[in-house]
C-alpha cells in the first residue's frame, strides 16, 4: 500500500541521517549498526548509500515523504500519481508533490 510504502522510505531517510551524524562522530562500523538498529552487514550498503544524499536531499526527502502522506489522507488524488511525484521527488530533490495538492 502506498502508505506502507511511506513508512518504510521514512525509516530509510531516517537511518541515512542517523548514519550522517555517527559519520561525524568518527563512530565505528559496530557502533552505527547498533545505534541504526540495523545488523553490522548492513553498514557498508547504507554508507554507500548515503553518498547519493546530502543533509539537505535527506531533509527535503522527509518533507515530500510528509506532503505525500498528508495527500493521500486527506484528498482522493490518485494514490499512484501521488506515488509516482513522491518518488521523482526523493531521487532529484524537489517538491513536486506541490503541483498535485494546489
Amino acid at each position: 500500500s502506498p502508505q506502507l510504502m511511506i513508512i518504510m522510505l521514512t525509516r530509510f531517510f531516517t537511518q541515512l541521517a542517523k548514519l550522517g551524524e555517527l559519520r561525524q562522530r568518527r563512530a565505528s562500523e559496530q557502533q552505527m549498526a547498533s545505534e541504526m538498529g540495523i545488523r553490522p552487514y548492513f553498514v557498508k550498503q547504507y554508507i554507500t548509500f548515503s553518498s547519493n544524499f546530502s543533509a539537505e536531499h535527506i531533509e527535503q526527502n522527509f518533507r515530500a515523504l510528509l506532503d505525500a502522506d498528508v495527500t493521500l489522507k486527506s484528498t482522493s488524488r490518485d494514490p499512484h500519481l501521488v506515488m509516482d511525484l513522491l518518488i521523482y521527488s526523493l531521487v532529484k530533490g524537489t517538491a513536486q508533490l506541490e503541483l498535485i495538492t494546489a
